[in-house]
């Protein structure tokens, strides 16, 4: 009967230790599983950075566009304004029977250049 203690401690302790081996089994796959989470967190997290530099870049390089067009415009919109200048001194002139020819020939030339601007 001594052997029977024994038995109760010994089952007792496999008891204890196959309970301990599953609670070690759970918690690898608990952190496995968090692993897995976080490793896609933060892959996503990168995708998100990345998607947004992404558009970062599309922004800067419609604005360079941008810019690069407003450059070319201003000439443009300067021979516009002297044009308009001359047309309305030309005007003037008609109306007070002055020479406009010389006005006209100005304003032809101012044409021309913004054509020219304009075909660049």
């Amino acid at each position: 009967m001594p052997h029977r203690p024994n038995v109760r401690v010994a089952a007792h302790f496999l008891r204890c230790l196959l309970a301990c081996v599953v609670v070690s089994i759970m918690a690898g796959c608990d952190q496995s599983a968090l692993s897995n989470s976080e490793m896609a967190a933060q892959k996503k997290e990168e995708q998100r950075l990345q998607e947004q530099k992404e558009r970062a870049d599309l922004a800067d390089r419609l604005k360079a566009q941008a810019i690069e067009r407003e450059k070319k415009q201003e000439p443009i919109r300067q021979l516009e304004i002297k044009i308009a200048a001359l047309d309305q001194q030309i005007t003037e002139a008609q109306q007070h029977g002055r020479d406009w020819r010389p006005l006209e020939k100005q304003q032809e030339a101012l044409q021309a250049q913004k054509e020219e601007l304009e075909r660049q």
